[in-house]
């Protein structure tokens, strides 16, 4: 009996064992308009501090001088803080100014008062509004008024300088600091520090343009002096009769060439040792002492 044949099937075909190929997954896109919205607000908020010299920041005055200083002027404060370390009857002067007032007295236990406030506060310590800028011709009325001479300042940026200037300006009676908006410090924290609560009783302006402050202040019949170390002329060599501004700047950057223009007069005062310059708070003390010493010549001998 004859075995059936089998037919030998065809080889199977070999096939591409390469994994399949995954599909390509598209990565999520995210819409970026949000970010951009928050970008352009940042900047609107930015420009808007730079174009118009407000600041959102609050003050907070520190020490029992510069919060009574502050609860006297009348000046605006939301709260005064108060350390239950404080020995003494000033607790009880602070409390009762701010009584007057109508400002709210919040007392902490000495370490939260120290945490929040620093060792070197005294105890005391009232949060302020941002500092609160008097227009120019506020101060041009005031000068009217008064002795006639106001201080003016460019490329000032240590806020410690400002407020020791400030201190300096209202101890001696005169009328007002003028800072422009750009390039100097403004009354910042460590500003009204400085100034050991002057900074409560004098006018300070702050303008877009220190140069056309300056020329309108001279329509005004101020005679402006400004205090450059290049001068050959000495501080002393000038008569100050008249409404008087004098105009000091940074220690790096000077007065500057536009502001140098405007002035009437420019003034050195002389050193003799080999320190290249003086502290432009200390510059400013010595020239505006000499203006209030030949205007009260001037006035004995009218």
């Amino acid at each position: 009996m004859n075995k059936p044949r089998f037919e030998k099937s065809a080889p199977k075909k070999a096939y591409d064992k390469k994994p399949f190929a995954k599909k390509p997954t598209e990565k999520p896109t995210f819409d970026k308009k949000p970010f951009e919205k928050k970008s352009v607000a940042a900047k609107q908020v930015i420009d808007k501090v730079e174009a118009t010299g407000e600041e959102s920041e609050q003050i907070v005055l520190k020490g029992r001088h510069e919060v009574v200083q502050a609860l006297e002027s009348a000046q605006k404060i939301e709260t005064v803080y108060i350390s239950l370390g404080v020995k003494g009857p000033i607790a009880s002067v602070v409390r009762g100014l701010a009584s007057k007032t109508g400002v709210p007295v919040k007392d902490l236990p000495a370490d939260v008062f120290g945490k929040r406030f620093g060792d070197k506060s005294q105890g005391f310590a009232a949060v302020c509004g941002s500092f609160e800028y008097c227009t120019l011709e506020k101060i041009i009325e005031h000068a009217n008024s008064g002795n006639g001479i106001i201080v003016a300042l460019n490329g000032v940026e240590d806020a410690r300088n400002l407020g020791a200037i400030v201190r300096t300006v209202e101890a001696s009676g005169c009328s007002g600091v003028i800072i422009p908006k750009h390039r100097c410090a403004g009354m910042t924290d460590w500003a009204m520090r400085t100034a050991q609560g002057a900074a409560s009783y004098l006018p300070v302006a702050r303008v877009g343009n220190l140069s056309d402050a300056l020329e309108e202040l001279k329509e005004e019949n101020f005679w402006v002096v400004g205090l450059d170390g290049g001068s050959s002329k000495k501080y002393n060599e000038v008569v100050y009769n008249g409404k008087v501004v004098l105009v000091a700047g940074g220690e790096d950057v000077g007065l500057g060439e536009r502001v140098k223009k405007c002035c009437d007069d420019l003034v050195s005062i002389p050193l003799v040792g080999k320190t290249p310059s003086l502290n432009v708070s200390v510059s400013l003390g010595i020239a505006l002492y000499e203006v209030l010493r030949q205007k009260s010549f001037f006035v004995k001998n009218i």
